[in-house]
C-alpha cells in the first residue's frame, strides 16, 4: 500500500521538446529594433546629403581640435595649412622695413606670383614655428610664433626692429601740388624703406654718420638725390619735395635763335631738342602739343624761303617733316594722334583745282591724308570758277567743320549753276557729309565762330543783300536756327582747351575785374573757379591732374587742377604773334 502511494505521488517527467515546440517563437528586444533603425536612417541621410554632411564633420572636428590644445596642432598641422605674410616695420618710426633677412624654421619666403613685401611663406602647416629676422643695422632676432586655427586663409604677422644705428627720417612732397607723396623708395646705403600714406618713411644707417645720401625713387616721379641730415633723437622727419615725372617742351629765343627746348615739369634738367638756324620767322614760329605730348608739330622756317611743318616725336625727339613746298599753312590742331592744318597753293591759278586743301597727318603711322580740296573750272582768269574755304575750317573736337564758296574772278559771289556747302569730316578721313547746301546764285555760307567746346555758330548770307540768319551746328551734325543777331555772335568767347581724357575743359573769364581760370564739364559747362589769377592765362593740360597757365605771354607755369597751391614756374618762353582762339585741339596755341 504503502507502495502503491509513493507511485501516485512521484512527479511525472516533463516532456520538453513538445512543450517548447507548442510556444511561439520570443520577439527581438522592443528597444534593440528601434536603435538599429535610427542607424540605418543616419547612415542613409549622410550619404545623400554629402554637400551638407561633408562640412559639418569637418567643422565638428575643427571644434574639437579647437578645444583640445594639446593635440589640435599636432593633428590639425597634417592637413590645415595657412599662407604667412610677415610685416616688417622699425619699432620707433613705424616706417616699414624693406630688403629684411626673414626666415621662417630656417626657410626663405617665397617670391612666386606675389611682390617682395610682405615676406610670404605658402603652405605653413599650424602649430609653432621659429621665426627669426635681421636687416642692416637692425638687432637680429628669434622668435616662436603660433599659426592658429582661426578662420582666415593668411596668417599675419608683424615684427619690430629695434635699431642699432642711426635713424633717417623723410617726408615726402609733391613741388606742383603740394600734397603728401606715397609709395615712394627712399634708399640710404644698404638700407631701403617706401613711403606711407602720409610720405613718410625711415631708414637707418651707420650710428657714426651726422648726414648721408639719399636716393628717392618710384613710378610717376622724378628720381631725386639729396643729402639730408641723421637724428641724433627724436624722429624729425626731413622735408624733401620731388617733381612729377614729364617733360614740357617749349620755344625759346634765349639763344638769341628759336629753339625747341624741354624741361623737366619744374623747369629743371633743361635741353635744346631742335637749335634754332637762325632762319626762323620770328612771327610765324609756332609749335603745338598733343594732349597726351607724344608729339608736337612744328611750323618752322629752318631754311629757304618757304615754312616746313615738322613732327617731333617725344618718346626720342626725332623730327620728320610732314608737310613742304612753295604752300602757306593755316593750323588747326590735334585730334588725338592726327594733326590737321589747310594748305594754301599760291602758284595754283585760279581756274585750276586743289588751290587749297585740308589735311591731316597720323602722328603714329605717318600718313599723310588729303580730307578735302577746292575745284576750279576755265582756261585763264577771264573765265575762271573757282571754289575756296572763305573761313577758316574750324576743328570741333574730332570733327572738322568748313564751308565751301564758288567765285567769279576776280571774285564775285553770283555763280549760277554751282552750290556753295556746310560740310564734315573727321580727321581720319570717315564720316564726310554734306550738311546744308545754298544756291550759289542766291546765298552763301559766311560768319563761322566756335563759341563752346561741341559747336559753332555759322551765318548764312543773301546775295541781294538782304537779311541773314544765323545757325547753331553740334558735333552730332545737326544744324539748328538760332534768333540771333550778329552782336549775340560776335562776342568774345572763351578759348576751351580739353582734357587729356576729353572729360573736362579749361578757360578762363573776367569775374569781378580778375580773370578767373574755370575747370568744366566737357561741353563748357557748370564751370567752377581753380584760381582768381589776374596774371594767367590758360595754356594747356599736362595729363588730367595739372593745368599750364602762362603770364605776360612770355612766363610758363604749372599748377594743380584743383587749384590747392599757387603756380610753379617752368620757365620764359618765346610767344610768337599767332594766336589760336577757340582752338581746344592741342595745347600752346594761346
Amino acid at each position: 500500500m504503502d507502495e502503491q502511494k509513493n507511485q501516485e505521488t512521484e512527479p511525472k517527467p516533463v516532456d520538453r521538446t513538445a512543450e517548447e515546440a507548442t510556444e511561439p517563437e520570443p520577439k527581438p528586444a522592443k528597444k534593440i529594433s528601434i536603435g538599429g533603425s535610427r542607424w540605418h536612417r543616419l547612415k542613409t541621410w549622410y550619404v545623400s546629403h554629402k554637400k551638407l554632411s561633408i562640412p559639418l564633420t569637418v567643422l565638428v572636428l575643427l571644434l574639437l581640435l579647437a578645444v583640445v590644445p594639446w593635440t589640435r596642432y599636432k593633428i590639425g598641422g597634417l592637413f590645415i595649412k595657412k599662407d604667412v605674410l610677415v610685416y616688417t616695420a622699425d619699432s620707433k618710426s613705424g616706417s616699414t622695413i624693406y630688403q629684411a633677412g626673414v626666415t621662417l624654421d630656417g626657410k626663405r619666403p617665397g617670391a612666386s606670383g606675389k611682390p617682395p613685401y610682405p615676406y610670404y611663406f605658402k603652405g605653413v602647416s599650424i602649430g609653432r614655428h621659429k621665426i627669426s629676422f635681421g636687416a642692416s643695422y637692425y638687432k637680429s632676432s628669434q622668435n616662436v610664433v603660433t599659426i592658429d586655427v582661426g578662420l582666415s586663409k593668411n596668417h599675419n604677422i608683424k615684427i619690430l626692429g629695434q635699431a642699432t644705428g642711426r635713424l633717417v627720417t623723410i617726408r615726402l612732397t609733391n613741388k606742383i601740388s603740394g600734397k603728401a607723396v606715397p609709395n615712394l623708395q627712399v634708399k640710404a646705403g644698404k638700407s631701403v624703406t617706401k613711403t606711407d600714406w602720409k610720405g613718410d618713411g625711415s631708414v637707418v644707417v651707420d650710428p657714426n654718420l651726422t648726414s648721408v645720401q639719399v636716393e628717392i625713387s618710384g613710378q610717376g616721379y622724378n628720381t631725386f638725390v639729396t643729402k639730408v641730415p641723421v637724428n641724433a633723437g627724436e624722429v624729425n622727419f626731413n622735408q624733401v619735395v620731388v617733381v612729377p615725372a614729364g617733360k614740357i617742351y617749349f620755344l625759346s629765343k634765349l639763344s638769341g635763335k628759336i629753339d625747341v627746348v624741354k624741361t623737366d615739369l619744374d623747369g629743371a634738367n633743361r635741353q635744346t631738342v631742335l637749335a634754332g638756324t637762325g632762319n626762323e620767322d620770328d612771327q610765324n614760329t609756332v609749335l603745338l602739343a598733343s594732349r597726351d605730348w607724344k608729339y608736337l608739330a612744328l611750323l618752322s622756317r629752318r631754311a629757304g624761303t618757304f615754312d616746313t611743318l615738322y613732327l617731333i616725336d617725344t618718346s626720342n625727339d626725332s623730327l620728320t617733316v610732314i608737310d613742304e613746298g612753295d604752300v602757306t599753312f593755316d593750323l588747326l590742331g590735334w585730334s588725338d594722334n592726327y594733326f590737321t592744318y589747310v594748305v594754301h597753293r599760291p602758284s595754283v591759278s585760279a581756274w585750276q583745282s586743289n588751290a587749297s586743301s585740308i589735311k591731316s597727318y597720323n602722328a603714329q603711322t605717318k600718313q599723310l591724308i588729303s580730307l578735302n580740296s577746292t575745284s576750279a573750272t576755265g582756261s585763264s582768269n577771264a573765265d575762271a570758277v573757282y571754289e575756296t574755304y572763305i573761313i577758316k575750317p574750324i576743328l570741333l573736337d574730332n570733327v572738322i567743320v568748313y564751308e565751301k564758296t564758288w567765285y567769279k574772278y576776280p571774285g564775285y559771289l553770283t555763280v549760277d549753276g554751282h552750290t556753295n556747302s556746310l560740310n564734315a569730316i573727321k580727321p581720319d578721313g570717315t564720316g564726310s557729309k554734306q550738311i546744308k547746301i545754298l544756291d550759289s546764285a542766291k546765298s552763301y555760307f559766311g560768319d563761322m565762330v566756335f563759341h563752346s567746346p561741341s559747336s559753332v555758330y555759322v551765318g548764312i548770307s543773301n546775295v541781294d543783300g538782304s537779311a541773314g540768319s544765323y545757325y547753331e551746328l553740334n558735333l552730332s551734325g545737326a544744324l539748328t536756327q538760332k534768333d540771333l543777331t550778329s552782336d549775340d555772335v560776335f562776342k568774345t568767347y572763351p578759348t576751351y582747351l580739353f582734357s587729356p581724357n576729353d572729360k573736362q575743359t579749361f578757360w578762363a573769364e573776367p569775374r569781378d575785374g580778375k580773370n578767373t581760370l574755370l575747370i568744366g564739364d566737357s561741353d563748357g559747362l557748370n564751370g567752377k573757379s581753380t584760381a582768381s589769377l589776374s596774371d594767367y592765362s590758360p595754356y594747356g593740360w599736362y595729363t588730367d591732374t595739372y593745368l599750364l597757365v602762362s603770364k605776360n605771354s612770355s612766363e610758363l607755369y604749372i599748377m594743380p587742377a584743383d587749384g590747392t597751391k599757387n603756380p610753379t614756374k617752368i620757365s620764359d618762353y618765346h610767344k610768337p604773334a599767332q594766336s589760336f582762339n577757340g582752338y581746344g585741339g592741342g595745347y600752346g596755341g594761346i
